[in-house]
């Protein structure tokens, strides 16, 4: 809990109006990027890379690989 002295409480709704403001134009700006971002992809039809794909059934050989760091793509456990 934030105690405020007298002087700074009167001053708080306006400071917190600010704040609450300023954080949702930052979410708004975010998912206006993400949006364009994806309006992009589709529109240029860009695909991951994948560099190897893996059985589930082969998923720690899938994470010894990975682990490596030597892919050069996307490395896909399918079935998961």
């Amino acid at each position: 809990m934030v105690v405020l002295p007298g002087s700074l409480w009167k001053k708080a709704p306006r400071w917190w109006l600010q704040v609450a403001g300023a954080s949702k134009a930052s979410r708004s700006r975010s998912r206006l990027s993400f949006e364009a971002m994806n309006r992009a992809i589709e529109l240029h039809r860009l695909r991951p890379v994948i560099d190897r794909v893996f059985a589930f059934s082969e998923a720690k050989e899938a994470y010894r690989y990975f682990g490596q760091m030597t892919h050069m793509g996307k490395v896909v456990i399918a079935g998961a």
